[in-house]
Formats: C-alpha cells, structure tokens, sequence
C-alpha cells in the first residue's frame, strides 16, 4: 500500500522511480574545514556521549561528540532509540555523518545528521558518493526507498526493453536505456551533482527524448487518423443570411479576431475532412459567440450541433448566450431554429421530451453537460461537436460524444491561452484560432495584494461598492472546515461576514458539494441581483457572467495557480464600471508571492499562461489529470524545448514511412504502444 501511494505497484514502476534530487558524499571533508550552513560529509570517531535535560522537552536531548583529528563535532538528537543509540555509541565507533553544519556557542554541531555506523576496516566503505533523494510518504524514508528501488534496478534494469528504435537511438547520439536508468539512481563520482540538477547528463537527456518521441508519436498519429477520415461538408452558400440575422441582435460590432475565426472555421468545415480546431482566447474575448456563429453552416446544411461545458452554471450560461443570438432564427428551410438544455438535473419528463426532439432532429442545438455523453442521448445527425473548456475533459468523454455522429467536425474551446509551446506540441493534432483582441469599452480592473492588516479597507471597499448598487464574489479555497490544513473556508467565512463586516447585506454561498439545483438558485439570485454577495469555492471560475459584479477577493489567493487566479479575476470587469481584485494572502513561498506580483502587473492572459507554464508545468493546459495521457515523469516542456522539437521530428519521420509500426525495427515500440492503449485509441478514432 506505501509503495502503491507513489505510484509503484510494479518491478518496472520501482526502476522508473527517479530521484527528485542527489546529495554530494562523494567529498569527504575534515571538521576543522566545515563553515556555518555548509552541507558536508564527514567521518570521525565517537569519543562521547551523553543525556542533556531539555526544561521544555518531556525526554532529554542526546549529544555525541566525533573527532577526526582536526577537530571535535558535536551531534544532536532530539528523537532516538535510547537501547539503541546506547548500544552503539559505547562501543566509539567511527561515523560517517552527513548533514548542515550549525554553530551552537563556541562548537561547532549538526543537528540529526544522516549516519552511517562504519565498520573498522575504512577501505570497505562505499558511503562516500552521490546519494539519490527519493520523494518520501509516511512509512517510507530515505534508506527504504534507496533499498527497493536499488534492488529493482540491479536486478532488472540491465533487461529493459528498449522501444526507442535503433535507428533513432543512432541518428540522435541516445545512450543505453538500462545505462541511462543505473546512472540516474546511483551516480558514480565522475558525474557532476550541478549537471544532474540541471538535467543536463547524457542520462537525463536519454529518458527526456524517450517520454517526448512517444507523446510526439501518439499526438501525430491522431492528427494523421483524423485527416484520414471523411465527413459531411457544409459550404458557406446560404449561411450569410443566417450570420446576418444573428449580427442584428448583438449590440456590438464583432472583432477582427473574431471574424477571422469565425471565416477559418467556416473554411474548415466546407471540405469533407473533420475541423479539429481549438479556440483559444483570453477571458472575456467573445468565444462563445464564434462557437454559436460556427453551428450556422452546420444548421443549414440540415445537421445537429452538440455544446459540451464541463458544469451545469457554464451550461446555463451558454443556453441564454444562445438565445439572445441563435434561438429562434429563420433556417432556410423555413424551420425556426431551436435550442435544449440536458444536464444531470433535467427532470425525466423533460429529458424525454429533449431525446425524441433530438431524435427526430427537431433540436437542432442541444446545450448540456457531461449528460451529453450518455447512452440515450442519440442524435439524428450530428454535424459538429462543441466541447467548452475542453481541457476539464478526458480524451474518452470528448471521443464519446464525437462517437455519436458519423466523424463530426470539432471545435474545442478554452479560456486558457495556450502558450506557444504546448499549442505548437502537445496541440499538435489540432489547428489553433487565437481571440487576442478584447471587445470596445472594457473597464479597468485593478489588482492588488492584500495582507492581513488591509483586510478592513478591503471591507470599506466592498461595502462602498455594495452601497452603489454594485455586486461581489468572495472565493475561498476550502468548502468546510480541515483539521489538515488551516485555512479559511467557505461555509464558515459566510457566516463570519454576513454577521461581521458585511452584515446587513445579502450573503450567498455556492460550492461544488450542494445540489444542482441548489447551485441554480444561488446563481440565477446573484444574477438577479437578490444576492449581493456571493460567497464561493472555484465552482465559479469559468464562465458566470454577471456584469454587475464588480468587486472579487480570494482568500488565500497563495494556494491557487495563475491561470486559476486570472479566470477567476475574469468573473468582474465584464461590465462598464471599474473593478477591483484583491488577492488575499498571508505571504508564504517566494514563487506563491511572484505569482502574486505578476497579477498585479498584467492582464493579459498569454502572459501568465506562459509564467504559470514555467511554475507548475503543462498538467493544468492538457486536461492530464483526466486523460492520463500526459504524465512526464523527468521531461519538461519549458525546460527541454530543444530535445521536443528533436523527439518531434523523430516520431513524425516514423508516422510517415510507417504509421502501423509494422516493420521489424519498430516491434518493441509498436508492443509498447498496443500495451498503453494508443493504437487502439487510433483505430477506435477512425471507426
């Protein structure tokens, strides 16, 4: 069960266990030499010990002095097997010890050291190296870790199977896999601890293209199936006057950006080959109404459109952006347009009704959320698929609703820019349309840190802003109460300021945990403007759409990343009145507080996507944690952009002289791939 917490449940699993960083014991130092916070390894012998009483402690401190010729070291230990500790320690034996060196008066001490009780014979010790670091868990030290891991990579590591085929591992200068997996876990001397934490080894370098080629693969081979296929076109002829319709109802005149994406999509879907394009633009930028102008072509020509968003406000909200603009429009066929809201709260009369509507192909536009994918749901035709903040959505929920029409075109969208890196890797089965521009007349939003003793003038804020008829979300982190972690948490931080600072106005509270039709009412009564106040977990990132909100604080604002930090600013400022963020910490980490900074200085969403890209890594971009597909356990790809684009080109060589990876040289990648599922992914894919 310990290993299982880590992710090891398997021989293979142990030997790609890396370590998450190495200490230097490959220089043995004398004690007179070690300086104050110097990290050093050193051996001496024992010449005492004993028992200090500690007035605050309920259990004596144990002190041992070493000497080595050069001088005395004392060590200190505040937790220890006395019977233990006793035995050994009276027999003087000689240490090596590992650890910070600390200035205690005039001695100088470590303080829980790493030992190693050495035997007498100094020619047969072996501690003097670079150690791996493992990532622990409770139950799982260090030495533990070191003895499963090193025994799994002594024993097996040298029979590895190698998938990267010869050819590559020739063109590319790549070492031995089993090579590369012993070095990584038991550096010799002669390999530099700067280098290793650098990831700048022939090693690392090996085990980086390695999970790069095979990512690299698996997004080509997509992009390759889907231009296999073939789908229903639907040209442009006769669409105009139905885009005219819907330019009359806006109040707006449409962006350059948004008509160049709305022209790019029409282009795409006109031919009989599935669009795969992502719609990526900043918070605000007018997104959903190029996904409802892209249904035009697809109506007219007599198909079904489907709109998927990852939760049930997004849904709603997309359902009344689709009536002010597209419900009821006069289709050429002197049909009036219709569009059906299914999610999981629709009740069994209305799902009916919603199912033989969509059957018969009397829905044209069916809005909902994962309900969308279930059984029942069957369209007539289904033309186009929609899928709304697409990376909250595994490969196998967006695959299943694509299953239910026969190749539909596709059309992903996100609130997330997508930094040019992951767009032009990770993206690579997709065409990317870019909204940068930002509709006329959006107010200005001010952004700034709040400590502890700003909290009452963030309050006179608020309450000024609440007096002029205005609005405010409070976001916390938490929905109750943790005994594990102390922070403040929804539940009880709208009780504190319904009774404190903002009694005497309306309070709401909206988390993720009540019924959907709970979560409804909150909504729809903030936007009605019978709540004031909406008090609320990060259910409210995306997509809520109140222009009288004006006002947002996050608690503890540290703990969430920076695209979450930028979506959730992207609930205020969607109005005409200025507005105003504050981003509640108690301070913390250095990175949190930079975080913190960079949001105070920008808006722009491309900006802090490629910051946050560089901090936490391409988890949040790619949806990995519901699709699995991205898992890197040593690449990086901020850090090893030379190395993708190497492993990129690599893989799509082999995809276009032989994309079934039948020949002999390619057995072990192609077993490799049948084994993760991927080639019958493709085939699912082109079914």
């Amino acid at each position: 069960m310990l290993l299982e917490v880590k992710g090891i449940r398997t021989v293979r699993d142990a030997i790609f266990y890396f370590p998450r960083d190495y200490q230097d014991r490959s220089t043995l130092r004398t004690i007179a030499s070690l300086k104050q916070d110097e990290v050093a390894l050193v051996r001496g012998r024992v010449i005492s010990h004993n028992y200090v009483p500690i007035r605050r402690l309920q259990r004596p401190m144990l002190e041992a002095r070493i000497e080595d010729g050069t001088g005395t070291l004392s060590i200190k230990w505040f937790a220890y097997n006395r019977t233990f500790m006793d035995t050994k320690l009276r027999e003087r034996p000689q240490l090596l010890v590992y650890g910070t060196a600390r200035t205690f008066g005039a001695r100088l001490g470590m303080i829980h050291p790493d030992i190693e009780w050495e035997v007498e014979d100094a020619t047969k010790v072996t501690s003097e190296k670079i150690l791996p670091l493992y990532s622990e868990t409770e139950g799982l030290n260090q030495k533990v870790l070191r003895k499963i891991v090193g025994l799994a990579v002594e024993t097996c590591a040298g029979h590895l199977p190698d998938e990267l085929p010869e050819h590559v591992r020739r063109d590319h200068s790549l070492i031995d896999l089993g090579r590369a997996v012993r070095t990584l876990h038991a550096p010799p001397k002669t390999v530099s601890i700067e280098n290793l934490r650098a990831f700048n080894t022939p090693e690392q370098r090996r085990l980086i293209f390695d999970e790069l080629f095979k990512f690299e693969w698996v997004v080509g081979r997509r992009r390759l199936n889907m231009r296999r296929e073939r789908t229903k076109p639907y040209p442009k002829q006769g669409v105009e006057a139905l885009f005219e319709q819907v330019k009359k109802r806006l109040p707006f005149e449409l962006t350059e950006d948004q008509n160049s994406s709305i022209a790019r999509i029409f282009d795409d879907l006109a031919v009989d080959k599935p669009m795969n394009r992502l719609l990526q633009g900043d918070v605000g930028c007018g997104k959903t109404l190029v996904a409802l102008a892209s249904a035009l072509p697809v109506i007219a020509g007599g198909s079904q459109v489907a709109i998927m968003a990852p939760t049930e406000i997004l849904a709603e909200q997309h359902l009344g952006n689709a009536r002010k603009t597209v419900d009821g429009l006069l289709l050429p066929t002197g049909q009036l347009l219709t569009v059906d809201l299914l999610t999981g709260s629709t009740t069994k009369a209305r799902r009916d009704e919603i199912l033989g509507r969509l059957a018969s192909g009397a829905c044209q536009i069916l809005i909902g959320t994962h309900a969308l994918i279930e059984d029942p749901v069957s369209f007539q035709e289904l033309g186009l698929v929609i899928v709304d903040e697409q990376h909250r959505f595994g490969v196998d929920q967006r695959m299943r609703l694509r299953a239910k029409g026969d190749h539909p075109h596709v059309l992903s969208l996100t609130a997330t820019p997508i930094p040019r890196t992951l767009a032009l890797t990770a993206y690579g089965d997709l065409d990317i349309s870019t909204i940068r521009q930002m509709p006329k007349g959006r107010p200005v939003v001010f952004t700034r840190i709040t400590k502890e003793n700003d909290r009452a003038a963030m309050h006179d804020k608020i309450r000024n802003e609440l007096k002029n008829g205005r609005q405010a979300y409070v976001i916390y982190p938490l929905v109750e109460e943790s005994e594990k972690i102390d922070l403040a948490n929804a539940v009880t931080g709208a009780e504190e300021l319904a009774n404190g600072p903002l009694k005497g106005f309306r309070v709401g509270l909206l988390h993720g945990r009540m019924k959907p039709a709970e979560k409804a009412d909150v909504m729809n009564s903030f936007k009605l403007g019978e709540i004031q106040v909406l008090v609320s977990t990060t259910v409210v990132e995306v997509g809520v759409d109140v222009p009288n909100a004006t006002v947002l604080a996050i608690e503890h604002a540290e703990r969430f990343g920076l695209s979450q930090l930028h979506q959730l600013r992207g609930r205020i400022g969607r109005g005409t009145e200025t507005s105003y963020c504050f981003l509640l910490t108690a301070g913390g980490a250095t990175q949190a507080y930079d975080r913190l900074k960079a949001m105070e200085q920008t808006r722009d969403g491309f900006k802090l996507a490629e910051l946050d890209l560089e901090i936490r890594g391409p988890g949040e971009f790619l949806g990995t944690r519901q699709s699995g597909e991205l898992q890197f356990q040593y690449a990086s790809l901020v850090r090893d952009q030379f190395v993708l684009h190497e492993a990129r080109k690599a893989a799509f060589d082999i995809l276009k002289t032989d994309p079934e990876l039948l020949t002999a040289e390619h057995e072990p990648l192609r077993a490799y791939m049948q084994r993760m599922g991927h080639l019958q992914q493709m085939r699912f894919e082109t079914a």
